[in-house]
């Protein structure tokens, strides 16, 4: 079972889906980074790739309806209902050896 401190531990591929999905979401939204639109746009992303999405398109999709949902940003986190289904289909990871660890 993964802890939280676990779940706070990212790898470079993790850094690199979640930095993909960061920036086709600024270009899609036309967000400058040095916002604070930015800044919560990654925060949801980083939060989103924790709960589960760790596959780009799931977490990309579940960013832009987290956003979506809160009207643009406004004051909430993605844990409260970041795909409108808490929990339901997601993919979670088996294991920390599983992030960046090859045999």
């Amino acid at each position: 079972m993964l802890t939280r401190l676990d779940l706070s531990v990212f790898c470079p591929a993790d850094l690199a889906i979640c930095q993909g999905v960061f920036d086709q979401i600024c270009a899609k939204r036309t967000i400058a980074r040095a916002t604070e639109e930015a800044k919560l746009t990654a925060n949801a992303v980083l939060v989103l790739f924790q709960l589960g999405f760790i596959e780009e398109s799931e977490l990309f999709v579940a960013a832009i309806r987290f956003i979506d949902r809160n009207g643009g940003w406004r004051k909430s986190s993605p844990s409260e209902n970041p795909a409108g289904r808490r929990g339901a289909g997601l993919r979670r990871r088996a294991g920390v050896e599983q992030w960046c660890h090859k045999p």
